[in-house]
């Protein structure tokens, strides 16, 4: 399979381009309007609505992987989409704050020995890097194709004395390391730019036109994909489409 990272900003289409890859089945967590975004695949691109598990635990994920890794080809799926990481991060560290800070023996034990009970320690870094590669590998390593979907942060320059700032580039929001280890677990990186175009349909607004790309463009620093030359690198451009996100394109 393909293992893809897909990441930009809300609003550019992540979920409904993820949505049109073959038998697709979706890992949502607090995925922003993906429901939404996948009841619109029909009408806009003639697909069907894959189904989606909307996980609430991170024992919930880890159950779900493991069934669709060991059954997914009597399932007849051919993707499986993580929407998004950048949420499921999150939830995993609200998981564990809950839990050390709901129990008051944990909370006194751990503020006694100097700590805070709401702060991720290094340890605590270190056991979700290996939860989300373990999950990673289980699904990396089937026929599955695998998309990962993050939201982006903002890097930001000082502009003067005036307190101004610049975008200079954009990078995945996942809290801890992973930011970097799971693009590069990933064969391929897009990046999905949000383009402002005039509103057709509505004088002086403007409209989200997000296009995507798989080599290094003016925000991107991080490598795009481990393919070399096999394909042409750039914006990603639909025939029929132009280049608004599809997967044909």
């Amino acid at each position: 399979g393909v293992t893809v990272f897909l990441f930009g900003s809300v609003g550019t289409w992540k979920t409904t381009w993820a949505g049109q890859w073959p038998k697709a089945v979706f890992l949502s967590v607090g995925a922003e309007g993906g429901d939404d975004a996948l009841a619109m695949l029909p009408s806009i691109y003639g697909v069907n609505a894959p189904p989606a598990y909307h996980i609430t635990s991170a024992k919930m994920m880890k159950t779900k992987v493991d069934f669709l890794a060991a059954n997914y080809e009597q399932l007849g799926i051919n993707t499986v989409v993580v929407d998004s990481i950048s949420y499921y991060v999150d939830m995993w560290i609200a998981e564990l704050m809950s839990l050390r800070y709901g129990d008051p023996k944990i909370r006194r034990r751990i503020e006694k020995a100097g700590g805070e009970a709401t702060n991720m320690t290094m340890s605590d870094w270190g056991l979700i890097a290996m939860h989300i590669r373990d999950i990673a590998m289980k699904l990396h390593n089937t026929k599955l194709n695998v998309i990962w979907i993050s939201l982006e942060k903002e890097v930001r320059e000082s502009g003067g004395d005036q307190g101004s700032s610049s975008v200079t580039g954009v990078q995945p929001y996942i809290k801890g390391e992973m930011n970097i280890k799971l693009p590069g677990m990933c064969k391929m990186i897009i990046h999905a730019h949000k383009d402002l175009k005039p509103d057709p349909n509505a004088i002086g607004r403007m409209m989200v036109h997000p296009t995507y790309y798989t080599s290094p463009n003016w925000l991107t620093r991080i490598v795009r994909h481990k393919y070399g030359n096999a394909f042409p690198e750039g914006k990603l451009v639909d025939p029929h489409f132009g280049d608004l996100p599809t997967f044909d394109g």
